[in-house]
C-alpha cells in the first residue's frame, strides 16, 4: 500500500470502497488496521469526512476489537470523524464510554483525547463531578502536561480548588497531585527556569504514582464517582463490595501467569468476591476456578462506590518491569503480576498456574485418542509454533519426524496444519481451545516453544521441554519444576535480549532469531529422551 502522502483522493476513495466490500465481516490480521487508520485519516483530512466515518464503521466488523491498541485508535478516529460529520451524539457516546473506563487502556496517556473531549462536554453541561474526574485523570497522566487545553479547562471550571471540591472525597496523594500541577503551571508563567522546576516536580510525583500502580496499590481512585459525597474507607471495609481485577486483553499465557496471584487474592479476601474483568472470549480459561468470578470487561460500568479495591492489569505491569530491566531481567511474570495485585510473596507451590480439565472433557479426549488409535499417556505432545515467529525453532519439523520413529506424536496448533504423511504423526488443529487442552492433559510429555502451552503444561503438571531464544527461559519458566529449558545463547554469543516481533535480531537483521536457529537438534533429542525415561 502506498504512503498516504502519495495517494490522490480518487485512489483513496476507490481503496476505501474496495476494503469495505472485500473485508467487511472478516477477521483481518493485526497489520491491516494501521493501514486502514492511515487511509481514514487521509480521507478525513482531505474533506471526505463521511467516507472516513463509513470506512471506520465498517472496520468494526473486521475484528479490530481483538487488538486493544488498534481498538482504542479506532475509537479515537471514529469519534473525531463523527464530531466533524455533524453526529455529536454518537461521538459523545464513544467519548463517554472510553473516558469513564481507564481500565480499558494499556497506557493511561492514551486517555488524553477522550478526557479532553469529555471535559469540554462537561463544561458545556455544567457537570462538575464528571469534569473533576476528567481533570484528575488528565493530571494523573502525562497527557495533562502535553496540551494547553487542560489549563483552559481548569480555568473555565474555576481553578484547581473548585475541581477538588467538585470531586468530593479525594485521597491525599490525588489532592497533592492536583495542587502540584497547579503549582507547576503558576511556575511556568514566571519564566523558563521556574517552569522547568514546576514540570519536573509534577513529573516526579507522576512517576511515584506509576510505581504505586506496579506495586499493587488500590486504583479505585481512577474510577468515576456516582456522587460527590464522602465514601469512607471504614464503610467500604464493612460492605460486601468486590475486589476487582481488570485486564482488557490477553494473551492466554499472560492470563495463566496471573492465576497464582488471583488465587492468593482470593485467600487474602475470603469474605469478598474477586471479580476478574476480561474479554468474554477468555472466560473459558477460568472454568472451575474457585473464588474467582469472571466478568465481561466490555460490559463493565464501574464506579468508586462499587468496589472495595481495583487492580488494573491492562496497563501491563510485566511489560513495564521487563522494559525497565532489559537486558538484565530478574523477575518473572508470575511474580510481577502477583505484586501488582498486592501479593508480596508466593511459595514455590503457590506459583503454579491454575487450569482444570473437567471430567466430561477428559472422557471426550480419551475418545478422541481412541479414534486415532493412540493410548493416553503414551504419546508426545508438540506445540511447534508461537504467535510470533521470532520465538519459533526452524528445525522443529526435523525434530518431529525423528521423534516419530520411536513415539506417537500429536501436534497442536490453532489453525490447519499441512499433512505430515507419517503414521505416527497426528495433527490436533482447529479444535476449540479447551478441547485441545483436554487432549494435552493426557500426554506423556510436552515439547513446546515459548507459547501459552508452556503455562498449560505447568498447570497440568506435565513434564515439559521448552525451546527458548530471545526471552530468558530460566526466568520465564523458572517456577516450573517439571520444565527443562533449552536455549543457544552461548552458541549465539549473546544473552537473552528480550526483543519483540517488531525488533530485528541484532545478529541477523531479520525477525527470525539466530539463537533459535543454533539450538542443536541432538541436544533436543537427548533432553526429550532423558525426560521420557524419567516419566516411566
Amino acid at each position: 500500500m502506498p504512503d498516504k502522502q502519495v495517494w490522490d483522493i480518487m485512489e483513496a476513495l476507490a481503496l476505501a470502497d474496495t476494503w469495505q466490500s472485500r473485508f467487511g465481516g472478516k477477521n483481518m490480521p493485526e497489520g491491516f488496521f494501521p493501514q486502514l487508520h492511515a487511509l481514514a485519516e487521509y480521507l478525513h483530512d482531505n474533506g471526505q469526512v463521511q467516507r472516513a466515518v463509513d470506512l471506520l464503521r465498517s472496520e468494526s466488523t473486521m475484528g479490530v476489537s481483538r487488538f486493544l491498541g488498534h481498538r482504542l485508535e479506532h475509537a479515537r478516529l471514529l469519534s473525531r470523524a463523527l464530531f466533524d460529520a455533524g453526529e455529536p451524539d454518537e461521538a459523545l457516546k464513544l467519548v463517554e464510554y472510553y473516558g469513564s473506563r481507564p481500565y480499558l487502556f494499556d497506557d493511561l496517556n492514551k486517555l488524553g483525547y477522550f478526557l479532553f473531549c469529555r471535559s469540554a462536554h462537561c463544561l458545556a453541561t455544567h457537570d462538575s463531578l464528571k469534569l473533576a474526574h476528567c481533570v484528575t485523570l488528565l493530571v494523573e497522566t502525562q497527557a495533562g502536561m502535553k496540551d494547553a487545553n487542560l489549563i483552559r479547562i481548569i480555568q473555565q471550571a474555576g481553578g484547581i480548588n473548585a475541581l477538588i471540591r467538585a470531586a468530593g472525597s479525594l485521597d491525599f496523594s490525588t489532592r497533592m497531585l492536583l495542587r502540584v500541577f497547579g503549582l507547576a503551571q503558576r511556575l511556568a508563567g514566571k519564566g523558563v527556569a521556574a517552569g522547568v522546576i514546576g514540570r519536573g516536580l509534577h513529573f516526579a510525583v507522576n512517576i511515584l504514582r506509576s510505581v504505586s500502580r506496579l506495586k499493587g496499590g488500590n486504583l479505585a481512585r481512577l474510577l468515576p464517582r456516582k456522587t460527590s459525597g464522602v465514601v469512607k474507607a471504614r464503610v467500604m471495609a464493612k460492605s460486601s463490595s468486590p475486589v476487582v481485577v481488570t485486564r482488557a486483553m490477553g494473551g492466554v499465557g499472560d492470563l495463566l501467569m496471573m492465576t497464582p496471584g488471583l488465587k492468593a487474592l482470593a485467600r487474602k479476601y475470603p469474605e469478598r468476591e474477586i471479580w476478574f474483568a476480561i474479554p468474554k472470549g477468555f472466560h473459558q480459561l477460568f472454568y472451575g476456578f474457585e473464588g474467582i468470578k469472571t466478568i465481561d470487561i466490555d460490559h463493565l460500568e464501574l464506579y468508586q462506590e462499587d468496589c472495595f479495591a481495583l487492580h488494573n492489569l491492562t496497563e501491563c505491569p510485566a511489560s513495564k518491569v521487563e522494559s525497565a530491566e532489559i537486558p538484565f531481567v530478574k523477575q518473572n511474570r508470575i511474580e510481577i503480576f502477583s505484586r501488582a495485585l498486592g501479593i508480596k510473596y508466593l511459595t514455590q507451590a503457590e506459583k503454579k498456574p491454575v487450569y482444570s480439565v473437567t471430567e466430561q472433557e477428559r472422557q471426550w479426549a480419551e475418545q478422541f485418542l481412541s479414534n486415532l488409535g493412540v493410548m493416553p499417556k503414551n504419546f508426545l505432545a508438540v506445540q511447534p509454533y508461537a504467535a510470533d515467529n521470532y520465538r519459533n525453532y526452524p528445525a522443529i519439523k526435523d525434530v518431529i519426524y525423528t521423534l516419530a520413529k520411536s513415539y506417537s506424536i500429536l501436534i497442536f496448533h490453532n489453525s490447519s496444519l499441512p499433512e505430515f504423511g507419517h503414521p505416527n504423526i497426528h495433527a490436533v488443529d482447529s479444535l476449540k481451545l479447551r478441547q485441545s487442552i483436554s487432549i494435552l492433559s493426557l500426554c506423556k510429555m510436552l515439547i513446546t516453544v515459548d507459547s501459552s502451552f508452556l503455562h498449560f503444561g505447568a498447570a497440568l503438571d506435565l513434564n515439559t521441554v521448552a525451546l527458548f531464544g530471545p526471552i530468558d527461559g530460566y526466568i520465564r519458566a523458572g517456577d516450573y519444576p517439571k520444565c527443562s529449558v533449552i536455549d543457544a545463547c552461548t552458541e549465539a554469543n549473546c544473552s537473552p535480549c528480550w526483543r519483540c516481533q517488531s525488533i530485528m535480531c541484532a545478529k541477523k537483521n531479520t525477525t527470525n532469531s539466530l539463537c533459535m536457529e543454533l539450538i542443536s537438534q541432538q541436544r533436543v533429542y537427548d533432553t526429550i529422551n532423558n525426560t521420557v525415561t524419567h516419566c516411566r
